[in-house]
Formats: structure tokens, C-alpha cells, sequence
């Protein structure tokens, strides 16, 4: 019977484990110079291959003419403007992150 108790223990700790590695982050901000669909799809590209864990890229109509909304979904809980700016490489000379925050 012990032995079966530290079985289920271990698989209770592996489990929660697992679902923490599955967690999905959301991000939200401002982009700046994406101006048609080829801009979305190139923005989208270079953060897909270039942040890791990311797993959909959104960017829609933002409020202010000229400044659209980006919206990141990834696995990794620590994607900030700044790894999102050297994500771009030299498509940031086009495309300009200028706000992104953790949704909570």
C-alpha cells in the first residue's frame, strides 16, 4: 500500500508538471508599418521561427491610424518587447513594436 501511495505521489508531481509545460501566454501591443497582408505575413514568419514557443501570431486594425495591434500567443512566459524587436532582425527597420504586454 506504500508503495502505491508514492506511485500515485509521483504521478500527481509528473502531471502537474506537464500541464505547466502546456501553458499558453498571451501578449497584446502596438506595431507600427505593417501596411497589407504581406507585412503581416512577414512580421508573423520572423516571430514564429524566431521567439521560441510561439504558436499564433495576430495582428488587426489597432485604434490610431498608422498603429496596429499585435496579439502573440506562446508557450514561453517571457516574450517582451524587446525579444519580440530582435525576433524581427532586420525587418525592424520596417516594422515597430512599440508596446507589448503579458495579459493577465
Amino acid at each position: 500500500m506504500k508503495h502505491l501511495a508514492a506511485l500515485f505521489a509521483l504521478l500527481a508531481v509528473f502531471a502537474v508538471q506537464t500541464f505547466a509545460g502546456d501553458a499558453k501566454h498571451t501578449y497584446t501591443g502596438d506595431i507600427t508599418g505593417v501596411v497589407c497582408a504581406a507585412c503581416k505575413a512577414h512580421v508573423s514568419e520572423a516571430l514564429t521561427a524566431k521567439l521560441p514557443g510561439v504558436e499564433k501570431i495576430d495582428i488587426t486594425k489597432g485604434e490610431k491610424e498608422g498603429v496596429n495591434t499585435i496579439t502573440i500567443v506562446s508557450k514561453d512566459a517571457n516574450v517582451t518587447k524587446d525579444t519580440a524587436m530582435a525576433a524581427l532582425g532586420d525587418l525592424a527597420q520596417n516594422y515597430q513594436i512599440t508596446s507589448l504586454t503579458k495579459k493577465q
